[in-house]
């Protein structure tokens, strides 16, 4: 029989995925090909504006995202993504307007919170730290596996002066990532900063036993 057409959500959401991949993996003439500049469909738009930025043309990158923009204003993954190509050419405080903006309209959406923390620690701006750490925080309690959250983390409250959490964050990172020699070493640093009996502690005791029971394991 006929084939029965995607729910619109579900269509729209393998398009914008396929357009990703497409973009982010393919040479920049092989992207152009299959989406010409004369298809101005979401796809074409969202797959050229990735392609682009890969060839570092932030200029055209940043024109299709804004006609992506003028299309659909409350599209987070857009605003992300302007975020990112921003963040990625320097342009730290643009790029947090957007993130900003993407974090309002996806508030569930873990990966968008770890770009706008990124972009807050990117600043160097001590006063900047403490949100980059509060929404990374909010990140990780959202997606506690996520280790690019945690690396971020780790970053901020490095820049915090705060050794003992950025050890814990990074203990976190590796050993989500298999490093268990890396996570051991970052989990004792922890529980000689933290203070003892603490949840920070105590998370930090249960990550050096992981990584000793996984050596163990290796030997």
């Amino acid at each position: 029989g006929p084939e029965r057409p995607l729910p619109a959500g579900m269509a729209e959401a393998f398009v914008r995925t396929q357009a990703k991949i497409f973009g982010f993996t393919q040479p920049l003439g092989a992207t152009l090909r299959k989406y010409p500049l004369s298809d101005t469909s979401f796809g074409a738009r969202y797959a050229r504006s990735i392609a682009y930025h890969r060839a570092g043309r932030i200029d055209e990158s940043l024109a299709e995202l804004d006609a992506l923009l003028a299309q659909q204003p409350n599209d987070a993954f857009v605003q992300e993504l302007r975020g990112q190509v921003l963040l990625e050419h320097g342009r730290v405080a643009e790029a947090i307007e957007y993130y900003t903006r993407a974090v309002a309209l996806a508030p569930a959406e873990p990966l968008i919170r770890v770009g706008l923390g990124s972009a807050l620690v990117a600043t160097e701006d001590p006063s900047r730290t403490a949100t980059a750490i509060e929404q990374l925080r909010i990140a990780v309690n959202q997606d506690a596996r996520n280790a690019e959250a945690w690396r971020v983390l780790a970053a901020a409250f490095g820049r915090a002066g705060d050794v003992g959490q950025a050890s814990l964050a990074s203990a976190e990172q590796n050993i989500l990532g298999g490093s268990s020699r890396e996570a051991l070493r970052f989990a004792e640093m922890a529980i000689r900063r933290i203070d003892s009996g603490s949840p920070g502690w105590l998370r930090a005791q249960d990550i050096k036993r992981l990584a000793e029971e996984r050596l163990k394991q290796q030997q």
